[in-house]
């Protein structure tokens, strides 16, 4: 005789149940346990989507932060550029006011008091005995010398020279400091072109640092050159070439740079002609920041 196969639930008839245990031990099926379930998995899939959301935002913000960053820089970058022309075409402008002014004020005009006083001879001469008077010569018009300060205005030219030395260039902003690392000299300026943007302005340029006493064998020449009649003998200085203008260091070894107390800038056009040189007064040098 065969044995009846066991039945089986089908899986229709499968069923899952959270069930409760009561404080008399007996249990109790909880209701609405998938609605739970659904409930559960919808609070998680809104969550995720929030984290999502707010990820992609911080990225957003991240990015624009970058971005903002990067255009105040350049921003920075065209303002600095900018106060640097500026000061250039402040320095041009006041030069050549000044070069304007000593043109046209003239030579300069003697005072009645300080005129010589004639004898009375001299005043009424006997016209028989003189001969026809020529006219009196008009002595030629001086222009006094000056010497280039540390302000900085070069010697006003005469009429003549006037175009030839604003199409020249001018040196300022000269900074000496000592380095803090090793013994040695931080010396800086900056050469502007004076003509017109549209055309480039090349020579050498040198800067001799000079002591109290004014003992040539102790000024510092810099770059290195021999000296004639204080002046460097070779234009074998620091090249450049520039349409507008140029900050020029250097870096030169010295033990004492408390030594110096006044500088001067030349600038050697490229066939060796000077065609700029400058005074400045040196304040104490210190340490390099």
């Amino acid at each position: 005789m065969k044995k009846p196969k066991p039945e089986y639930p089908s899986y229709k008839e499968i069923r899952w149940h959270l069930l409760r245990v009561e404080k008399n031990g007996s249990l109790k099926p909880v209701v609405h346990f998938r609605g739970v379930v659904m409930i559960v998995v919808g609070l998680i899939l809104v969550m995720a989507g929030a984290i999502g959301w707010l990820l992609i935002e911080w990225l957003d913000t991240r990015w624009t932060l970058v971005a903002s960053k990067e255009s105040v820089h350049r921003q920075k970058q065209i303002i600095e550029s900018i106060k640097h022309e500026k000061e250039g075409a402040l320095t041009r402008l006041a030069i050549a006011e000044s070069k304007l002014k000593a043109v046209v004020s003239g030579p300069p005009v003697e005072k009645e008091d300080e005129r010589p006083v004639l004898k009375e001879e001299e005043k009424t001469p006997d016209k028989k005995k003189a001969g026809p008077v020529d006219a009196p010569e008009t002595p030629p018009a001086k222009v006094p010398t000056q010497t280039t300060k540390a302000t900085g205005m070069t010697p006003a030219p005469d009429d003549a020279d006037m175009d030839d030395v604003i199409e020249k260039v001018t040196a300022d902003n000269l900074f000496v400091c000592a380095s803090p690392d090793d013994p040695s000299l931080n010396i800086e300026f900056k050469v502007i072109n004076m003509g017109t943007r549209k055309e480039p302005v090349s020579g050498h340029a040198f800067v001799i640092l000079k002591d109290a006493h004014a003992e040539q064998d102790l000024w510092l020449v810099v770059p290195k050159a021999m000296l004639m009649d204080k002046r460097p003998a070779q234009s074998k200085g620091q090249r450049f070439r520039i349409y507008n203008y140029r900050t020029i260091k250097f870096k030169v070894p010295h033990e004492n740079p408390g030594l110096f107390v006044q500088a001067t800038i030349f600038i050697f056009n490229h066939t060796g002609e000077l065609i700029f040189e400058r005074d400045f007064t040196l304040e104490p040098i210190d340490v390099c920041s």
